[in-house]
């Protein structure tokens, strides 16, 4: 394999930056074409924005209804075909994704060493398919409708890349002079600046949702102890609790947070059943801007204070030799 140039990376970069950008033209006019398509009496008979979702069928297809009622039965029909469609392509994504984490979980000693074994054939690592998709199917069955389903999917994988920012500024702290493809300008403010705002749309998610992930990580964290104490994986590294002493009280902050808040009133998960009036929270008993002040807050001394307990310079060389071997010595 030859390795990409300097000339490449920045060709990658900037074809990254046009992707960007062509994907946020498609939905901003998207969602013009959706706001203008609506009957203004519909909007003033729901007065605000967000309770058009007490439209049953706007809430259910938002597109397909206003294409219904505009008369267009071709559109209705394929954007009804284009439903089943992309979520299946969405979902196979997610499938080989959560299939690849798993075995690289495994490879690095979190979780049991099953995950490594491979098809001899098509090299693919059977166990986590069949898992992924068994816990894909059975994460199906509390969210009472699509919407659900979707916050959920949606808030994971903001919380999933709030990490990066606090990636960013430690590696800036401990690897400043680490060679890369692109500089981030401004890292020093963009970075705290990205995790409040990463905070701030799993917030806006509601306490449903937040009670859900929080849950879900927990058991994750469990399913890796036990893994450990269990020694299903002989490669178990010596985690580093020290530089991981922010991600508990920032768990228990941002539950807290969001029980106090002002979205997704309900009971514990929302998905109803025995959860529906148990721990019922989202019912605005903080005023909004002062709930957003006290996560701003909480968000920059949480980043903060997981730079402060990053890992040492000797621990990153240590896990980045892969991607960044040490030099030969000159002779």
């Amino acid at each position: 394999m030859v390795p990409a140039t300097g000339v490449d990376c920045g060709a990658n970069v900037v074809m990254d930056q046009r992707s960007i950008l062509i994907g946020a033209a498609i939905y901003t006019l998207l969602q013009f074409a959706f706001i203008a398509a609506l009957n203004p009496a519909t909007i003033a008979h729901f007065h605000t924005w967000a309770n058009l979702a007490k439209d049953n069928a706007l809430d259910a297809g938002p597109f397909y209804t206003v294409a219904k009622v505009a008369g267009l039965a071709w559109l209705a029909w394929i954007l009804r075909v284009d439903a089943v469609v992309s979520p299946g392509g969405t979902g196979l994504i997610y499938l080989t994704s959560a299939t690849r984490l798993s075995y690289g979980l495994s490879k690095n000693g979190y979780v049991p060493e099953v995950f490594e074994k491979t098809s001899e054939r098509t090299k693919i690592p059977v166990i986590g398919v069949i898992i992924s998709a068994v816990v894909g199917l059975l994460f199906l069955l509390p969210f009472p409708s699509w919407s659900s389903l979707i916050y959920i999917v949606t808030g994971a994988s903001v919380l999933m890349y709030a990490g990066a920012p606090l990636a960013l500024g430690a590696l800036r702290k401990t690897k400043p002079n680490l060679a890369r493809s692109y500089r981030l300008p401004l890292a020093g403010v963009i970075a705290p600046l990205s995790f409040v705002l990463a905070n701030f749309i799993v917030y806006w998610a509601g306490w449903n949702t937040v009670s859900l992930l929080m849950a879900v990580l927990h058991v994750g964290y469990a399913l890796m102890a036990l893994s450990g104490a269990l020694h299903l994986n002989t490669h178990m590294p010596q985690i580093d609790w020290g530089a991981a002493i922010w991600i508990f009280p920032y768990m228990i902050g941002m539950t807290i947070i969001s029980y106090f808040g002002n979205f997704g009133a309900g009971g514990l998960f929302g998905v109803g059943g025995i959860f529906k009036n148990f721990w019922v929270g989202g019912q605005g008993d903080i005023n909004i801007w002062i709930s957003l002040l006290i996560l701003a807050a909480f968000s920059l001394f949480i980043y903060y204070l997981a730079i402060y307990s990053r890992l040492p310079e000797s621990k990153v060389d240590e896990y980045i030799k892969d991607v960044y071997p040490a030099p030969a010595p000159s002779h």
